[in-house]
């Protein structure tokens, strides 16, 4: 099949963060026809990411759907955690497309946010879900997204956020220690973020070195996490904590968005320790003693373990421009 006889069937969609571009060409189906992960790190723009890809294959879609980590303003999107910029208007002219759509990752996450396929999930919470209510979508990975699917009919109004930069809580007098500890290193108050993503873990996990008068040593999010499954404790603690302001943050943005549908945790860090999150008193921290424990008791929370959701959300989203 040729590309020129793929044009107006295909979609181009793209899910990009501050480490990884992940692009995929997808059938009216939503099925994936071919897919790829590039290297933020390894191409000077997007242009030649989306390039990259586009070489691998004949197929030319004639519209796109770009997923991003971070705020979007009039089509165009200046990266939070990359030096890459894209832009609506540009890709469509450039690029020949009979349509693009530029979108923050986390909005692609609340189009898919409504309807998941329950293959797609793990559930870390039960409860009683209001189905006229918000879904909450947040998760940790090179920053922490955060959005709000709002029920509208067969449709849903989806609310990108800046959350991940609210200052961050603690609920106990330890964790308000280590808050503390991290705030001498970033010389400011410690936002949710600071903690809650792939570097917040690191600083997390200096914080808690220090904090038994030890020299903290260079460790990656992937080497703490490594670490914790393998009964490493300085790696163990660490993951726990992060588990449990995790919890928190969930809960307060919770309560803070009426999202009574339920909470998914999205993002790359979350499933690699799915294990360890089920063993968690993740439920109970999220829950907590307040007087709106009851409210919170009844939010179902659930893992997203599906790699390809903001892709799917992407697809939804471009699929909906479409028919609208």
């Amino acid at each position: 099949m040729s590309a020129v006889e793929n044009n107006g069937q295909t979609i181009l969609v793209a899910d990009i963060g501050g480490t990884n571009a992940r692009f995929a060409i997808m059938d009216p189906g939503g099925h994936t026809v071919r897919a790829e992960t590039l290297q933020v790190a390894d191409y000077p723009s997007f242009d030649e990411a989306l390039d990259a890809f586009l070489a691998g294959g004949p197929i030319r879609p004639a519209r796109a759907g770009f997923a991003v980590a971070g705020p979007v303003t009039g089509g165009r999107a200046d990266f939070t955690n990359s030096p890459w910029t894209i832009d609506q208007q540009a890709l469509k002219s450039g690029r020949g497309f009979v349509s693009c759509l530029v979108l923050n990752d986390y909005r692609a996450l609340s189009t898919y946010a409504l309807s998941p396929p329950q293959d797609d999930l793990v559930e870390i919470k039960p409860g009683r879900p209001l189905a006229a209510s918000p879904v909450l979508v947040l998760g940790p990975g090179t920053g922490l997204g955060q959005s709000l699917a709002v029920p509208d009919g067969d449709r849903a109004v989806t609310v990108p956020t800046e959350g991940g930069h609210v200052l961050l809580p603690a609920a106990t007098a330890e964790e308000a220690g280590l808050i503390a500890l991290m705030r001498e290193e970033v010389n400011r108050p410690v936002t949710v973020e600071d903690v809650l993503s792939g570097s917040g873990m690191e600083r997390l996990c200096r914080a808690i070195v220090r904090r038994r008068g030890e020299e903290p040593q260079d460790a990656t999010a992937a080497d703490i996490t490594n670490g914790a499954k393998a009964g490493v404790p300085h790696f163990r603690e660490t993951i726990d904590q992060f588990i449990l302001f995790l919890a928190t943050a969930a809960s307060d943005a919770a309560l803070s968005t009426g999202a009574r549908q339920g909470v998914l945790i999205a993002g790359g860090i979350m499933p690699r320790i799915c294990d360890i999150v089920l063993e968690s008193p993740f439920a109970e921290r999220f829950v907590g003693d307040s007087p709106m424990a009851d409210y919170l008791a009844d939010i179902p929370v659930h893992l997203i373990v599906a790699g390809d959701a903001a892709l799917r959300g992407a697809f939804m989203a471009v699929r909906r421009q479409i028919s609208a």
